[in-house]
């Protein structure tokens, strides 16, 4: 849970960085950070949860990894 939880909330200053320099109206940058704050926050509540049930990540339920991957694709989708 510690490397989702606090290395993986880099990954929304890098996203919000390189939006800055897309050249897209600002409501758009907004709306696209949000979508990865979103994804970022579906993720690490998986994984949380996971962490505190005893769950290994790699044997986690299907509705869990499913979860987590949604929330990874937010955040790549936004980045």
């Amino acid at each position: 849970a510690h490397a989702v939880t606090m290395h993986g909330v880099l990954a929304l200053h890098v996203v919000a960085w390189l939006l800055g320099r897309a050249g897209w109206p600002e409501r758009r940058r907004v709306r696209v950070v949000w979508l990865a704050v979103a994804g970022y926050a579906l993720l690490a509540g998986v994984v949380v949860a996971e962490s505190f049930a005893g769950v290994s990540p790699l044997q986690a339920p299907a509705a869990a990894t499913t979860l987590a991957i949604a929330g990874g694709l937010a955040i790549g989708a936004a980045g």
